[in-house]
């Protein structure tokens, strides 16, 4: 033990300003984490917040591709029965066609 008064102020007021210091450190650290904290948070919101836009453009193309199809189908249909109407009103035109489609392409082929 230490019986000098002033060298037991000394140790006392280091012991004192090293306590401030490690207080002082703890409060930085603490608002260095709080402040990473929330930018995490931050970023985590906008994240999520892109996903889900992300997700809404997304679902949106889905639909209107759907919407395509079946708007296609609907013409490949609508074509399917004019070609059988026109086939079952002149299907001798329509063999002459045939006949004349296939020997062209027999010809582009050799």
């Amino acid at each position: 033990m230490v019986t000098n008064p002033s060298a037991r102020k000394g140790i006392d007021e280091a012991k004192d300003k090293a306590k401030d210091m490690i207080e002082e450190g703890r409060e930085a650290a603490k608002r260095t984490v709080d402040d990473v904290s929330d930018k995490a948070s931050d970023y985590t919101d906008r994240a999520a917040r892109l996903s889900h836009r992300a997700g809404d453009k997304l679902e949106n193309a889905l639909e209107e591709g759907c919407e395509m199809l079946e708007d296609g189908r609907d013409a490949v249909a609508e074509c399917l029965r004019c070609t059988a109407a026109q086939i079952r009103e002149r299907p001798i035109t329509a063999m002459a066609i045939v006949a004349g489609v296939a020997y062209l392409l027999g010809r582009f082929r050799r």
